[in-house]
């Protein structure tokens, strides 16, 4: 697939989707990245043209240096924007959750609250409707 002219919502992408981002030659919460350097997070924003996804990190980056009048450290950052599609893989719901989906979702299902179950699996993967739908006719 010839991922240079292909807008990054035109590869898949979603928002909820589990993914590794690089973050080579990026500054993030004031860390510069010249080297490759992956690391996860969710996609919290598409934009409307398709041509870049808002991505929240597990964990934040940087920070801890004062600022301001009272000299407080500052936060790292947590957010990133991506406009490079060689930047993104999308990460396996088993690489999300080792374990699995938790049994209070496989649990919900099988006592019948199916949309209840849906809502709470789409909401911990990302999943779209459709994949949520297969997951459950897999129990």
């Amino acid at each position: 697939m010839d991922l240079e002219n292909k807008p990054l919502g035109a590869l898949g992408h979603r928002i909820g989707l589990h993914v590794d981002v690089d973050l080579q030659g990026k500054t993030v919460g004031g860390v510069g990245f010249d080297e490759e350097h992956w690391v996860s997070g969710v996609i919290i924003g598409l934009s409307e043209t398709g041509t870049y996804l808002t991505i929240q990190l597990d964990e934040s980056i940087g920070g801890g240096e004062p600022h301001g009048l009272l000299g407080r450290p500052s936060k790292g950052q947590d957010r990133v924007t991506v406009d490079d599609p060689a930047q993104i893989r999308a990460r396996e719901l088993s690489e999300v959750m080792p374990a699995g989906v938790p049994p209070e979702i496989v649990d919900l299902a099988r006592q019948g609250k199916t949309l209840q179950a849906i809502k709470e699996y789409r909401a911990l993967t990302g999943a779209t409707l459709d994949e949520a739908k297969a997951w459950l006719r897999t129990l």
